[in-house]
This record gives C-alpha cells, structure tokens and sequence, in this order.
C-alpha cells in the first residue's frame, strides 16, 4: 500500500523518475507476474514524434471544414430565401463544415495532449503483458495480440517502439492492424527485443531513425 501512496503523490505533481514509475507498475502486477522493464517516456520526444502523425490529418480536416464554410456561406448569400424555416447561411456553414474544423483542431493538438500525458505515464514489460500506466488507467496488450514489433531510434539509443495488433476497420473493406506505441522511451531497441521475446516467435526489425 505504501508503493500506491507513493505513485499517487507523484501522480500530483505530474513528475515520474523511472524509480517511481517501477513502484507504479509493481502495484498493477498480477499474481504470478514479474517485471521485465520499467520506464518512463520523454515526454518532449513523444509530443514531437506525434507531429508527422497528425500534421496531415489536421490540415486535411481543417483545410475541408474551412473550405466547406466559406463556400456553403458564399453559396447560400447568393441565394434567394424561399422559406422563412430555411438556414440562415451561416449556420448552414456552420453545420457542415465545423465538424471537420474541429476534427483539424484536435489532431493539430494532439501532440500537445501526448505531451502533457506521457509526463505522467510509465511503461512496463512483464512475463505476461506489455503495459502503458498512465492516470488511473492500464492498458495492456498481450503476447497473442501482438503481431509485429519495430523500433525506430536515434544516435543516443532512445526512440519509439511501434507494437502492431489485432485488425481494426478502417473503411469499407478495409482492414488495417491497429498500432501501439511507446514514445520516447530510452532504449528502443533493448525494449523492443523484450516485447518480442514476449511473444517467442518474433524478431525486431527498425522502422527508421531519426537523425539525433
């Protein structure tokens, strides 16, 4: 119960060392589980690594959203009113094109958010699971769900390790694996090896590296 208190003091003040975040993810073991890895991510590194993630997505939807606003608006000023009941112009843009803006807007501060959340979230490798703490809640993702393991890592060993799993739809009759990842964590490589070796039947490969 002491380790509990512990990591929740330290849940206030929004600061982890990677001592604290061993005493964290040791209160969350089950019975029979033994912890491989404990870390905690870089929080700056994670937000930045998000950015090429988002950047598109974000200026897609809120280049549409904005787009669609002015011409819906431009389009119904021109028009002549024939019912007292109809949308006023602006609304009209506001309806169809404000859904998109916004959608822009979050993944334009998702990396914001990441950032903000990794400082007070620990990662965690056990004999059963890999681990992301975080707040009040765990996720875990299991050996049999993992599909594939890369890491991605610059000149100092740290970097992201990228987890795939199970499918997920993304369109219509489109299946994609859903990806995990673990930013900014110290040593990609050795972390990765130890998701794999989780696993016992896949090998790491890298997914790229960033140059410092």
């Amino acid at each position: 119960m002491s380790g509990i208190r512990h990591w929740k003091q330290c849940e206030r003040t929004h600061t982890l060392t990677p001592a604290e975040a061993q005493i964290r993810v040791q209160s969350e073991l089950h019975v029979g589980e033994n912890l491989v890895w404990s870390g905690v991510p870089d929080a700056r590194r994670a937000a930045v690594a998000a950015i090429p993630e988002t950047l598109l997505p974000g200026i897609v939807f809120g280049g549409a959203g904005l787009f669609a606003m002015i011409y819906i608006y431009g389009a119904g000023s021109t028009m002549p009113k024939t019912s007292s009941r109809s949308l006023s112009p602006m609304l009209a843009a506001l309806v169809m094109g404000l859904p998109f803006v916004i959608a822009g807007l979050i993944n334009l501060l998702r990396p914001l958010w990441i950032y903000w959340k990794r400082l007070n979230t620990s990662y965690a490798v056990t004999n059963q699971r890999v681990m992301s703490v975080s707040g009040g809640s765990v996720r875990s993702i299991k050996p049999g769900d993992i599909f594939d393991v890369k890491y991605r890592e610059r000149r100092n060993g740290s970097g992201e390790v990228m987890i795939r799993t199970g499918f997920s739809v993304r369109s219509k009759n489109l299946l994609a694996r859903k990806q995990d990842w673990l930013y900014g964590v110290p040593n990609a490589k050795e972390v990765a090896g130890q998701v794999a070796a989780l696993t016992g039947r896949l090998t790491v490969e890298p997914a790229g590296f960033w140059e410092r």
